[in-house]
């Protein structure tokens, strides 16, 4: 890659509970589960199975609040976590119970280990999606982890021990804003609409890259002083189709215009975005650090 190509970092978001609303920060930290703070929450039903917008557009308009530890041992562990949303009357928080009863629940077709968080959780789930039940649970994950490997291809380097938190299938999402313009252009020529960043959930989000989607091309690039290798591209749903801050359900969402060009193995599988795991743990990231492509796959 050409030196005079300046990509940097202008995103960084967390979601502290999963399908609900992003948190937008000026640095993160990484550790085994990928960023820290992201997705170590969860709504679950009576079942253990996760719930999300697809089936509750309503979680796009719960925000999470954290009061997190500063001493640099803990890493900015979660102390206290609160919840609000303009559907709920009252606001829920939250002293994360880690050692509590370790439940089992599902993500798909993982299954995970977690921390149920109580009643007064179940009760504030209730009011906001109005099922008049309390088997709708929050958790967390607890002391031992998930337990939930992250699943790397074969033909890519494994790495030992590392586990998922409750994100759909890896550790952090990147993208880049020249994706996204060309996404938006080719929407507005069929439908006269555009979307926003926040439909597609990234954590890190990149500016500078030459071309629309080159970070599909990505195998190990450099972001700061950590090293990520990119290992396959996001699959989309129709929860893109969902206003991040209303909840409210667009009739001219991107999926079906991902569809027509982004889906080389079948409607079903629109690609936008690319899952990337950190190399190391303990890293730190910031807006405005610089990405360095080191090397590119040998297919894309």
């Amino acid at each position: 890659m050409s030196a005079s190509i300046d990509i940097r970092v202008t995103q960084l978001n967390v979601y502290p509970v999963k399908s609900c609303r992003r948190v937008s920060v000026s640095s993160v930290r990484l550790d085994e589960f990928g960023v820290c703070n992201d997705r170590r929450f969860m709504l679950v039903d009576g079942n253990g199975r996760f719930l999300s917008q697809r089936r509750y557009p309503i979680l796009a308009t719960v925000t999470a609040t954290l009061e997190t530890e500063e001493a640099p041992e803990d890493n900015g562990a979660i102390r206290r976590v609160k919840m609000s949303s303009p559907h709920v009357d009252w606001d829920l928080e939250v002293e994360p119970r880690r050692d509590g009863k370790v439940v089992q629940v599902g993500i798909w077709e993982d299954k995970a280990l977690a921390v149920d968080q109580g009643e007064k959780a179940a009760e504030w789930i209730r009011d906001l999606l109005k099922t008049g039940m309390t088997y709708n649970r929050l958790v967390t994950i607890g002391e031992i982890g998930t337990k939930r490997p992250v699943r790397i291809p074969s033909d890519f380097p494994s790495l030992p021990d590392r586990q998922l938190s409750f994100t759909d299938e890896a550790p952090v999402l990147l993208l880049s804003e020249e994706s996204l313009t060309n996404l938006n252009t080719k929407m507005k020529e069929r439908t006269g609409t555009e979307v926003v960043m926040d439909r597609f959930r990234p954590n890190i989000v990149v500016s500078g890259c030459t071309n629309a989607f080159d970070e599909d091309s990505w195998l190990l690039i450099e972001i700061g002083n950590v090293k990520f290798m990119a290992y396959n591209k996001a699959e989309r749903c129709k929860m893109t189709g969902i206003d991040q801050l209303t909840g409210e359900v667009d009739k001219h969402g991107p999926l079906h215009v991902l569809r027509e060009y982004r889906a080389p193995r079948g409607p079903g599988h629109a690609e936008f975005g690319q899952h990337i795991i950190p190399l190391s743990l303990g890293g730190q990231l910031q807006l405005g650090d610089k990405v360095k492509v080191i090397s590119l796959k040998t297919s894309v």
